[in-house]
């Protein structure tokens, strides 16, 4: 029960990832150092939180190192490589995770002084057929509604019809 704080920082990495991508999937424009700061960022603050390998200066590793043993630190490195692994992988891949979400892919100009050589940018037609289909939605709903409303009128008029009918 000591170290509940670090199981949970460990089975929230993912979800901060997760929220990370799903951020940046908000906006119009995702830059390629954003995509890669974010969903590292667990990671990378994972390592430097626990002091995963043997050289790390800081005091903090050390006393992990006492309170845990030499077990904890070989679990903590292999953590620590994973987690480099996974940040990796999730860099590597968010160019297919960025695409699946709508964005395309813009080179940049490589005589232009940019800090990084791509970018992601939601497609303007994708936004645009998508707000024409909203439009479209919402007109198909109210005709709907406008036909059920006249249909129900004209059965109550027949309904009553039918009741004078009847009584004479």
């Amino acid at each position: 029960m000591k170290n509940i704080r670090f199981y949970l920082f460990l089975m929230a990495m993912p979800l901060i990832t997760t929220a990370a991508i799903y951020w940046l999937s908000q906006t119009t424009r995702v830059d390629n150092g954003a995509t890669f700061l974010l969903t590292s960022l667990p990671y990378f603050f994972f390592i430097y939180f626990y002091g995963l390998f043997d050289w790390s200066p800081f005091a903090w590793a050390e006393r992990i190192r006492e309170k845990h043993g030499k077990s904890a630190c070989e679990f903590f490195k292999k953590a620590g490589f994973a987690s480099i692994g996974v940040s990796a992988f999730l860099y590597l891949g968010s160019d297919q995770i960025f695409q699946s979400l709508g964005f395309t892919r813009v080179d940049v100009d490589r005589t232009s002084h940019t800090q990084t050589p791509y970018y992601y940018q939601r497609d303007p037609s994708e936004k645009a057929k998508a707000e024409q289909e909203e439009k479209e939605r919402k007109m198909w709903e109210e005709l709907n509604a406008a036909l059920e409303k006249r249909f129900a009128e004209e059965d109550a008029e027949q309904a009553k019809e039918s009741g004078l009918s009847e009584e004479q």
